[in-house]
């Protein structure tokens, strides 16, 4: 029940009358007050502390990805570093080899030739057979088993597994050259130094293969970590 003014000019006793209230309408005016609003904020309250903590393990989720993913690429420029070290170390080598067995390249040829024409035969001075060249591939293994090359552009890392793979078959062709040469019966001095010069000129052209390939390769791989 609600009291209301009837007459202002009546008694103060006689100018109040009752006059009902619908229970919808208490409700409206009780849900205005400080009180009701204070219970409806309190009772929201529990979804905003749901919603902040969904919010914050999201935040530490995407914080944790970030870190791990940061660690992962700062473990391959590592690795990848190595290889281009690994790189440049056989390329020296490479190019050390290749101006020995040029060196030797003419003086055997010229040594068939005297084989030839006076039936006897001196091995040219600073021979020293044909050297294998010792080429190192760990810090590409390691890289590949690592995934590390997997995070360079397909078209770098395809350029340098073919300069490996040249590095492979080099080696197997150095070696099955030395195991002929080794099975030559050596008194068939003419069949021995044409195998020898074979081999030599097979090492040369290998190697000035190989080298252009290393230099573009080790330059390719330089650029993709500076930008990593």
């Amino acid at each position: 029940m609600l009291w209301t003014l009837r007459d202002p000019s009546s008694s103060s006793r006689a100018r109040w009358h009752h006059r009902p209230v619908s229970r919808y309408a208490w409700r409206m005016t009780e849900s205005k007050t400080p009180k009701r609003r204070a219970l409806t904020f309190f009772r929201g309250a529990p979804l905003l502390e749901l919603a902040l903590i969904i919010v914050g393990a999201l935040l530490a989720l995407a914080l944790e990805d970030w870190a791990d993913e940061r660690e992962k690429t700062e473990r391959a420029r590592t690795l990848l570093q190595l290889v281009v070290a690994e790189i440049e170390t056989n390329h020296e080598r490479l190019t050390k080899e290749i101006d020995y067995h040029r060196a030797m390249r003419l003086p055997i040829q010229q040594t068939v030739v005297e084989l030839r024409d006076n039936n006897r035969f001196t091995l040219p001075e600073g021979w020293q057979g044909t050297r294998p060249i010792q080429l190192t591939r760990t810090a590409f293994e390691l890289a590949v088993t690592s995934n590390a090359l997997a995070r360079l552009p397909a078209p770098t890392a395809l350029e340098i597994a073919d300069v490996y793979e040249t590095m492979r078959r080099m080696e197997v062709a150095h070696n099955n050259n030395s195991l002929v040469t080794l099975q030559t019966d050596f008194t068939d001095g003419d069949r021995y130094l044409r195998l020898l010069s074979q081999a030599i000129d097979q090492e040369v052209r290998r190697s000035e293969t190989l080298l252009p390939q290393l230099i573009n390769a080790g330059t390719s791989l330089t650029t993709e970590l500076e930008q990593m």
